[in-house]
């Protein structure tokens, strides 16, 4: 067994490639000794090293939380702090098959208020056409915009959705939706997207998805269809049968940048 640890140059508040001293030590196979006397650690090798590609894999999920960082026969194990004699001797005694989830795991680097978010992504002929539609739709303005890239990141509804170009870009089979919470938030949004040019579809106490619910229907210039609803009574035996509307075509709403702006101008 070969424990090697790499630890951050303290002249060096970001590690770079090669700027970390490594200590290494190989373990007889036969340890029986007692967990303080398993490894000796502190043997230096130098300064200067080239960084294996796994300890590059770890400082990219890890950053400045890297080191020190323990490699058991080239298995990253513990990252962040110096091992424990307990630890040296498990991994003497029983071996290490694999990384281990708290080195190689590494948090969001992009933070929002619930436990976890939908993502969304939806392919579109020209995101410059497709973008005011999304921001009205959303009432507020992307995170970020590339040339054939935008993405929202919302806290209300928490959602990730992301737009990409693709000539050959078509609309989805299925639809989206944004479930609300009364028929008034409902006319509410009606009355936000009419005003800055959608083309609305409405159904007042429809039965529909085994279930009735009131709600308005727009499609965006790719043909995806976006529901803003609300279910007012949780049972119903109609389905969701071909016929449904669900699954017809509208009338698509081309929405100016003007009226995008315009919409999303309080708050921003």
């Amino acid at each position: 067994m070969t424990l090697t640890i790499y630890v951050a140059d303290p002249d060096h508040e970001q590690p770079a490639r090669g700027v970390i001293r490594v200590y290494q030590e190989t373990a007889p196979d036969d340890v029986s000794a007692a967990p303080g006397e398993v490894v000796t650690v502190g043997r230096s090798t130098g300064a200067q090293v080239e960084l294996p590609a796994t300890v590059l894999q770890v400082m990219v999920l890890k950053g400045a939380q890297t080191f020190p960082l323990t490699l058991v026969d080239g298995q990253p194990v513990k990252s962040g702090t110096l091992p424990e004699p307990q630890e040296l001797a498990s991994w003497v005694t029983e071996g290490v098959e694999g990384p281990a989830v708290l080195v190689t795991d590494a948090d969001s680097a992009v933070d929002f208020p619930t436990a976890m978010r939908a993502h969304i992504s939806l392919d579109v002929v020209d995101v410059d056409v497709a973008l005011p539609f999304y921001m009205v739709l959303f009432g507020t303005r992307p995170l970020k915009r590339r040339d054939d890239y935008i993405k929202f990141e919302l806290e209300e509804p928490p959602l990730n959705l992301t737009l990409n170009q693709h000539d050959t870009a078509s609309a989805s089979s299925g639809h989206y939706g944004i479930q609300v919470k009364s028929s008034r938030a409902v006319a509410q949004a009606k009355d936000r997207l009419v005003t800055a040019g959608f083309v609305i579809t409405e159904e007042t106490e429809t039965a529909c998805c085994y279930a009735v619910q009131t709600k308005i229907w727009a499609a965006d210039p790719d043909g995806n269809r976006w529901e803003i609803f609300v279910v007012t009574e949780e049972e119903a035996d109609e389905g969701c049968g071909p016929d449904c509307i669900c699954y017809q075509e509208m009338e698509r709403s081309f929405i100016s940048g003007g009226a995008a702006a315009s919409a999303t101008a309080v708050g921003q």
